[in-house]
C-alpha cells in the first residue's frame, strides 16, 4: 500500500473504524434477511473526509486508489477483506456519503462547535456475505502458492548448476574478447576516465540541481508576461533545458532545437541550440581575449567594432559562445530573503581553491591546517544599489590576500548593511561555513584536509555578525566587557581584559537572551570563537588617523579664529588652514575642505573635508609630521606633543605590520600602544578632541587585543582588509561597465568565475626592482610637482596668446559693425551709450 496511506493512518489514530451491529431500520427499509448481512462497520466522518482526498491518488504500482482499497486498509486488524469484484454497492455508497460529508465540513456556517459535533458522527455500513472474500478461495490460493514454492525448490538445484556453467562461459567469452580487443579496451578506459574527469564539475552541478527547486516556476506563467519578459524567460528556460538534457550526448545525440507550446494560447516557441564551433580558431587566443575583455570590463560592442577592423581577430559570436560555456560550469543560486542576490557553495568553492593551493605548493606540510579568513563588507554601488559582498581568502597565499585575486566572492546581496540582511540572505552560506568550522576539515581529492576558519572585516561587520550593538554602545568591545568610560585607563595589565573580562562565544549567546546584556542584543550568526575573529589593520589605521586629522584641523581652525578676531578688515583670514591644505597637497595628496550648507543654502558653521584612501592616509601619517615642524600653524604650547602623537602612531602602525618573530614582540607593541593612548589623553582639556571619552574602540583594541592577536597568530598583516576593499572596487567596476543592472549580483559572480577559470591566460608581468628607495619615497613627489608646474606654465602661455588673438579678432569685428550694432554691444556689457555732460 502507498506510503501516503501510512502517513494518513499515523495522523488519524483518534478516528478508527469499529465493527458494530446492523440497525433494524436498515433491514426493514431494504427488505433483506438479517442472515445475508455478515457485519456492520461504523466509519467516523473525519475518515470519510480523508478518503475523499485520497481517492484517485496512485500507489507505488501506478494504480489509482478507490474506496474499496481504503476500506480494506482501514479495517481494524485487517481480519476480513471486502471483495473488489462484488463491492460495487459499497463503493457507490461510500462515494456518495463521502461527498455529502465534505459538503457538511466546507459550509460557510461550519464553526468550531459544529465541526466538533460533526466529528462525533459517522456512517454505519452493512456488508453482505457475498461482498466478502470467501475463505475457501483464500485457502485455494495459499495451496497453489505452496505448490509453486515446492516446484521452485525442486528446480533450485538445477538452477545452481546452470548458473555456474553460465558464469564459466561468460568468463571465457570475456577473456576471448579482451584478447581480441587488446589495447582497445585500455584505450577506451583511459578515454572514459578523461571524460569522467572533465565532466566532474557538471556532475556536481547536476547533484546540486537535484536538491533545488530552481526549475519550478515561482511566478507568472509565460502567457501572462510581456514581450520583453517573455524573451528573457525563454532565454533562461533555454539554459535550464540544455542543462537538464545533458545526458543526450552520452547516447550519441546532439540537441539542435527544442519546440514548446504555450498551454493557454497554443503559441509555439522554438529554442535554437545549434551553434557554430570554434574548432577552427585558436582556442588559447580566444580564451586570452575573453580574459582581457573581462579584466578591463570591455563591452561586446567595442570588441565587435575592433573585430571588423581586423580579419585576424576571432568573430564576436565565438567570444560569446566561449563565455556561455564557462558560465554553465558555474553553479549560482539565488539567495533567500526579500533582497535580490546570488551565491555560490562555500564548501565546494573552498575545495577547488585548496586543491589549487596544494598543487602549486607541494612543500606544504600535511599536518598544517589551511587557514581561511571569511570576510563581509558593504559597498555603495549607486544611489539606489548597496551591495553586501561576502568572500574568503587563504591566508597561506601570502601577499595575494592584499589583492582582489586572493579574495574569492561567494555571495552578493543588493540590500542594506544590517544584521537582518546577513541573517536571512546569507543564511545558507553561513550554515555551510559553520558546518565546515564544526568539522574542522574538508575533503579534497578523497583526502581529509584540516582547515582553520577566521572571521575578519571592519568593526561594524564584526559587531553585527556577532549580534552586538554598534560601536557607540556602552560595551562596544567585541573581545572584552570594558565600559566605554574606562577605555582610556591604561593602568591595567594585558591579562585584565583577556582573562578576567574576556568574552566568549557561549557567553554572547547567553547574554543575548538575558536582562543584563552587555551590548549583546542578538544571537551570533557564526560559530567561530572570538580568538579567531581578528580586527582589520587597514580600518584600524583609517579610523585612528581620521581622529588625528579631525583634531589637527580643529586646532588649526581654532588658531585662525583667535588670530582673525583682531585682524583688520580687508586682510586675508583663515591663513593657517590654507597653509595646512596647501602643505597636504604638496605631499602629492588631493585634499580640500568646505563648509556644509543648511537646507536654505546658507553656511551651517560645520566643515567637511576629503575622505582619503588607505595609501594617502599612510603617506599623510608618514610625511606630514616633518612638515608641521617647519610650519607655525599649531599652538606653540602643544605643537611638539601633537607632532609626536602623529610620529608615534606611524611607528606603531609600521611595527604591527612587521614580520618580527621575537618572543616578546607583542609586549613591545603593548607598551608602545599604551604610551600612544596616554599621550593622546594628555592633551585633553587643553586641545579640543583629545578628551578621555574620545578614546575609540579601535584605540582600546590596539592596546589590549592586537598584541594578543600577534602573540597567537604571529603575522597581523595577513588579516588586512585591503583585498576586500579592492574586491569591492572590482564589483563596482563590473556594476557600471559590465552589467545590465537586471541581475548585477549574478554578473559579479560570473565574471569572477571566468577570471578564475582563465587565470592561466594572464600575462606574467616583468619584475621591476626599486633600486633607489629614496626616489620612490620623496623624489617622485618632487618630480611630479615640477611636471605640474611645467604644465601650468604652458597653459598660461596658451591663454595669453589666445587673449592677444582674441583682441585682434574683436577689433576687426567692431570695425565692421554699424552704429546700431555698436550700441547694442555696449549695452550687452553693461555700459551706457549716453555722452556725459561737461562739468
Amino acid at each position: 500500500m502507498s506510503d501516503v496511506l501510512l502517513d494518513f493512518e499515523k495522523k488519524s489514530l483518534e478516528f478508527q473504524l469499529k465493527v458494530t451491529e446492523s440497525p433494524l431500520s436498515y433491514i426493514k427499509q431494504q427488505c433483506v434477511q438479517e442472515s445475508r448481512i455478515a457485519l456492520a462497520i461504523y466509519i467516523p466522518y473525519p475518515i470519510l473526509m480523508k478518503w475523499h482526498e485520497l481517492v484517485g491518488i496512485k500507489d507505488e504500482r501506478g494504480n489509482e486508489l478507490n474506496y474499496i482499497d481504503l476500506l480494506n486498509f482501514w479495517i481494524p486488524g485487517r481480519w476480513f477483506k471486502v471483495s473488489k469484484e462484488n463491492g460495487s454497492r459499497i463503493h457507490g455508497r461510500l462515494r456518495r456519503e463521502a461527498g455529502a460529508v465534505v459538503n457538511k465540513y466546507t459550509g460557510k456556517k461550519v464553526s468550531g462547535s459544529k465541526r466538533e459535533e460533526a466529528n462525533r458522527k459517522g456512517l454505519t455500513l452493512n456488508i453482505y456475505e457475498t461482498e466478502l472474500v470467501v475463505p475457501h478461495e483464500i485457502e485455494e490460493n495459499l495451496s497453489a502458492a505452496e505448490q509453486e514454492i515446492k516446484e521452485w525448490k525442486l528446480r533450485y538445484k538445477d538452477l545452481e548448476k546452470e548458473k555456474e556453467s553460465l558464469a564459466r562461459g561468460m568468463m571465457e567469452a570475456i577473456r576471448r574478447k579482451e584478447n581480441e580487443m587488446g589495447e582497445t579496451v585500455k584505450t577506451t578506459e583511459e578515454k572514459f576516465r578523461d571524460i569522467e574527469e572533465k565532466n566532474k564539475e557538471l556532475s556536481e552541478y547536476i547533484q546540486n540541481l537535484e536538491k533545488k527547486t530552481g526549475f519550478l516556476c515561482q511566478g507568472k506563467t509565460i502567457d501572462s508576461l510581456g514581450k520583453r519578459q517573455q524573451s528573457r524567460r525563454l532565454k533562461e528556460l533555454k539554459e535550464k533545458s540544455e542543462i537538464a538534457l545533458w545526458f543526450l550526448e552520452s547516447h550519441g545525440l546532439k540537441l539542435s532545437f527544442l519546440k514548446v507550446q504555450e498551454a493557454a494560447t497554443n503559441e509555439f516557441h522554438t529554442l535554437e541550440f545549434d551553434q557554430l564551433s570554434a574548432n577552427e580558431t585558436d582556442q588559447n587566443n580566444l580564451e586570452t581575449l575573453l580574459f582581457l575583455l573581462d579584466k578591463f570590463c570591455a563591452s561586446d560592442e567595442l570588441y565587435h567594432e575592433l573585430s571588423l577592423l581586423s580579419e585576424d581577430l576571432p568573430r564576436t559570436y565565438l567570444i560569446k559562445q566561449r563565455r556561455n560555456e564557462l558560465n554553465k560550469l558555474c553553479h549560482i543560486e539565488r539567495t533567500p530573503g526579500q533582497y535580490p542576490g546570488a551565491q555560490l557553495s562555500f564548501s565546494e568553492t573552498l575545495q577547488d581553491h585548496i586543491k589549487q593551493f596544494l598543487e602549486s605548493n607541494s612543500n606544504h606540510k600535511g599536518d598544517e591546517p589551511i587557514k581561511v579568513k571569511i570576510s563581509c563588507d558593504g559597498a555603495k554601488m549607486s544611489r539606489s544599489a548597496n551591495f553586501m559582498i561576502m568572500s574568503f581568502s587563504l591566508l597561506q597565499t601570502g601577499d595575494l590576500v592584499m589583492s582582489s585575486k586572493g579574495n574569492r566572492t561567494i555571495g552578493v546581496v543588493n540590500g542594506p548593511e544590517k544584521y537582518e540582511t546577513i541573517e536571512t540572505s546569507f543564511s545558507e552560506i553561513i550554515n555551510d561555513i559553520n558546518s565546515v568550522n564544526k568539522n574542522g576539515k574538508i575533503k579534497v581529492n578523497d583526502k581529509e584536509i584540516a582547515v582553520q576558519l577566521f572571521l575578519g572585516g571592519d568593526y561594524k561587520f564584526l559587531l553585527m555578525a556577532m549580534g552586538m550593538s554598534g560601536a557607540t554602545s556602552d560595551y562596544a568591545c567585541l573581545w572584552c566587557k570594558v565600559h566605554k568610560l574606562f577605555r582610556w585607563d591604561m593602568s591595567k595589565d594585558l591579562s585584565h581584559y583577556n582573562e578576567e573580562l574576556k568574552r566568549t562565544l557561549q557567553e554572547i549567546k547567553e547574554l543575548s537572551s538575558s536582562s543584563k546584556k552587555f551590548s549583546c542584543v542578538k544571537s551570533p550568526l557564526f560559530t567561530i570563537e572570538l580568538d579567531h575573529i581578528i580586527l582589520d589593520e587597514l580600518h584600524l589605521m583609517l579610523r585612528v588617523t581620521d581622529k588625528l586629522t579631525e583634531n589637527l584641523i580643529t586646532e588649526v581652525m581654532e588658531k585662525d579664529a583667535k588670530q582673525d578676531f583682531n585682524m583688520a578688515r580687508g586682510k586675508e583670514k583663515g591663513v593657517n588652514l590654507d597653509i595646512l591644505i596647501k602643505t597636504i597637497n604638496e605631499l602629492g595628496i588631493t585634499f580640500s575642505l568646505w563648509e556644509k550648507k543648511n537646507a536654505d543654502g546658507k553656511g551651517s558653521g560645520t566643515y567637511d573635508w576629503t575622505s582619503l584612501v588607505g595609501s594617502d592616509k599612510k603617506k599623510l601619517t608618514k610625511l606630514l609630521p616633518a612638515k608641521l615642524e617647519e610650519l607655525d600653524i599649531l599652538f606653540p604650547e602643544t605643537k611638539e606633543t601633537v607632532i609626536k602623537l602623529w610620529k608615534d602612531f606611524y611607528t606603531l602602525y609600521s611595527l604591527i605590520n612587521s614580520d618580527s618573530n621575537a618572543g616578546d614582540f607583542y609586549l613591545d607593541i603593548f607598551q608602545k600602544s599604551k604610551d600612544f593612548v596616554n599621550l593622546f589623553c594628555s592633551l585633553g582639556g587643553v586641545r579640543i578632541g583629545y578628551e578621555k571619552k574620545r578614546v575609540t574602540p579601535y584605540m582600546h583594541a590596539l592596546v589590549y587585543h592586537v598584541p594578543m592577536f600577534i602573540k597567537n597568530h604571529k603575522n597581523f598583516r595577513q588579516f588586512t582588509g585591503q583585498g576586500i576593499e579592492k574586491n569591492n572596487d572590482d564589483a563596482k567596476k563590473i556594476y557600471f561597465q559590465k552589467s545590465n543592472k537586471w541581475d548585477a549580483a549574478q554578473d559579479v559572480l560570473l565574471l569572477e568565475h571566468r577570471q578564475e577559470a582563465l587565470k592561466h591566460c594572464e600575462r606574467e608581468k616583468r619584475q621591476y626592482t626599486k633600486r633607489k628607495a629614496a626616489y620612490w619615497e620623496d623624489g617622485i613627489i618632487e618630480t611630479r610637482k615640477k611636471r605640474k608646474r611645467a604644465c601650468l606654465r604652458e597653459l598660461q602661455n596658451d591663454h595669453n596668446g589666445a587673449d592677444v588673438q582674441g583682441n585682434n579678432l574683436s577689433e576687426d569685428k567692431y570695425n565692421k559693425m554699424t552704429v546700431k550694432q555698436l550700441r547694442q554691444e555696449i549695452k550687452s556689457i553693461g555700459k551706457s551709450t549716453a555722452i556725459p555732460c561737461p562739468s
